[in-house]
């Protein structure tokens, strides 16, 4: 069995063991357009199950997004 760390560091692998997988994806859901500072209330947290990619179509898993404060309005 090859482990997918195989490679150079730099190189995509070329498969991803389904363990690695998440089966949810949490969410967090803007409520309402924000007025001023942010409150908890303005937000919904959310979990659903991860879509099966259809034909011609896939998945990409983000590790880290930034917002800025910039982004607004």
């Amino acid at each position: 069995m090859t482990d997918v760390t195989d490679g150079p560091p730099d190189a995509a692998p070329d498969r991803i063991p389904p363990w690695s997988l998440p089966t949810a994806n949490r969410r967090v859901i803007l409520t309402r357009r924000l007025a001023g500072i942010p409150r908890a209330s303005d937000f919904h947290l959310d979990t659903v199950p991860v879509p099966t990619p259809g034909a011609g179509s896939f998945l990409v898993r983000n590790i880290y997004l930034s917002v800025d404060p910039a982004q607004r309005g």
